[in-house]
């Protein structure tokens, strides 16, 4: 090993566990695959931290999916143009029987919703989707949807009469070497694994430096991420990205498939958690299983994966033939892996390039000055907020209830530390801030008529996918909110009325996603139901914020 890499190792893992104390995480791994094919791994954090142990890694499933997908195509057992219907002749995917071709399910460009997840199997997941509600606009939209790949998932059981977990152990895995690496995700092997770490109180937002417990384990065979891999092995198969489809004189794809893989299809990709002073991602498309980047003008591919404790992510540089993996034991939603990958990326194309601080490691906006100041809210009761600079990634805030620390956290929301402040994330807007139903300015806004709808209030579910959303009235406009999960979108969404009862959850009219009010108790909602998922009102008191 070079001076130059033996340095880059050590700096990459300085930086590393310099990380941790910022996020909810207390171990995971790191791979990093050389241009001369050399693999260099090593386990963070906790002492029994190995890049040989198992983890969950989440969506990168969908990359083993689309590999062997194509594999069916290389020897004409399905086509990239077939309808799923015809694979699948029981699915009922609504939209007055839109086509949804193959190659649309890859690209996540066919309108479905992104998931199902109240129930733990795939089976009952995709059968709803005839009662629930698909984009109908023909024209194709970028929109993540995990049922898209578990429909994948059992159209390659169809057509070669296995199980996925079978097809992609022999078509996949083990031609690359992969053989503690497996194609599903049973029960008995949550001892073989890493364990997974969620926070304790899941009712409010994550602040840093609050505690952290282990997650609940959930075995799975859905196609939308079942894979179970160690950081070492997936660095085999990011060879398998890096080239035409042939590893080691061994052929799995054509190069045809590979370039179909590996060119933008969709017109949009993934969100991109871009490091400060590191080379801008220019381009994010989704590809036909991985997302498609250029970074510094380098032709990448990229997935993540999240799951129930277990936050993975791997880049794969097929212009410079490197590839970093990060693995990490924080909850789905937090982006730790891909933190970790993207500085091992830089460092792998400039060992002396200079990674930014721990604490402030994501590029976000500087502090505007219309954030700071005394502000109003124009909700009953109407309080008022006093904030000022603190640090490079915290504020100052006076209140009524308390005075405490407005922490900006990796999203570029900000996380407050005052009991009776803290239940909802706060956002910065150009002249002022937003928290849950109240709107800041810094003079008093314009009186806008309350809502009043029975459907406001918190609700909780069983899912640990998603297992809180309160819904608020701001500004005479309904709000969805989550305070986290690894389902569960990061920002507010707008809900925009359908119909008597039900809401789109987001402000573009072709998502598919629903909120439907339940029966109503004293004028009040006692549960809804999102995309077929039920919730039931709870007291705010329960929380713990």
């Amino acid at each position: 090993m070079t001076a130059d890499r033996e340095g880059l190792a050590d700096r990459l893992d300085v930086f590393i566990n310099a990380l941790l104390p910022h996020w909810p995480a207390r171990q995971g791994a790191v791979a990093l695959l050389h241009a001369d094919g050399s693999v260099e791994a090593w386990g963070f954090g906790e002492a029994d931290a190995s890049p040989d142990r198992l983890f969950q890694v989440g969506s990168i499933t969908k990359s083993f999916v689309s590999v062997v997908v194509h594999q069916c195509v290389d020897e004409g057992l399905l086509s990239l143009d077939d309808d799923i219907t015809t694979l699948l002749p029981w699915a009922d995917l609504g939209a007055g029987g839109r086509p949804t071709r193959v190659r649309d399910l890859l690209a996540h460009t066919t309108g479905l919703i992104l998931g199902g997840d109240g129930v733990p199997d795939e089976g009952l997941q995709l059968w709803w989707l005839r009662d629930l509600e698909r984009s109908a606009d023909p024209a194709p939209h970028f929109h993540y949807s995990n049922v898209g790949y578990m429909l994948l998932g059992l159209a390659v059981e169809a057509v070669t009469g296995r199980s996925f977990d079978e097809v992609v152990s022999e078509r996949v895995l083990t031609p690359l070497g992969m053989v503690r690496s497996r194609g599903c995700t049973p029960d008995f092997d949550a001892m073989l694994m890493a364990e997974g770490t969620w926070p304790v109180n899941r009712s409010v937002p994550w602040r840093p430096g609050e505690p952290i417990e282990r997650a609940v384990w959930l075995p799975t065979t859905a196609t939308d991420g079942c894979v179970l891999s160690s950081a070492r092995e997936l660095a085999a198969f990011a060879r398998l990205l890096l080239g035409d489809g042939s590893v080691d004189g061994v052929r799995l794809l054509s190069p045809e498939s590979m370039s179909s893989i590996t060119s933008p299809a969709a017109p949009e990709g993934e969100t991109i958690v871009a490091l400060r002073g590191l080379a801008d991602v220019t381009m994010s498309r989704y590809g036909l299983g991985v997302n498609v980047e250029e970074i510094g003008g380098h032709h990448c591919v990229t997935h993540g994966g999240g799951m129930i404790g277990f936050q993975t992510f791997l880049l794969v540089d097929r212009t410079a033939g490197v590839a970093a993996v990060g693995f990490t034991n924080a909850n789905g939603n937090f982006p730790l892996g891909q933190v970790i990958a993207r500085a091992a990326h830089a460092l792998l194309l400039d060992p002396d390039a200079a990674l930014p601080a721990p604490s402030d490691a994501v590029a976000l906006p500087e502090f505007a000055e219309g954030w700071l100041g005394t502000f109003i809210s124009d909700a009953d009761p109407e309080p008022t907020i006093d904030v000022s600079r603190a640090s490079a990634t915290t504020l100052t805030l006076r209140s009524s209830c308390g005075d405490g620390t407005l922490t900006r956290v990796w999203s570029g929301r900000f996380v407050c530390d005052v009991p009776g402040l803290r239940t909802f994330h706060w956002d910065a807007v150009d002249d002022g801030w937003t928290h849950g139903p109240h709107r800041f300015r810094a003079t008093a806004g314009q009186t806008v008529p309350r809502v009043h709808s029975d459907v406001v209030g918190t609700y909780r579910s069983h899912t640990a996918w998603y297992p809180w959303l309160r819904v608020v009235e701001r500004e005479g406009a309904l709000f969805l909110a989550a305070p986290g999960g690894v389902e569960a979108p990061e920002s507010e969404e707008p809900l925009v009325s359908v119909s008597e009862g039900a809401w789109r959850i987001g402000a573009d009219e072709w998502l598919p996603e629903r909120l439907v009010r339940g029966p109503v108790v004293n004028g009040r909602a006692v549960s809804v139901l999102r995309d077929g998922v039920p919730y039931s009102r709870t007291e705010e008191r329960i929380t713990g914020a």
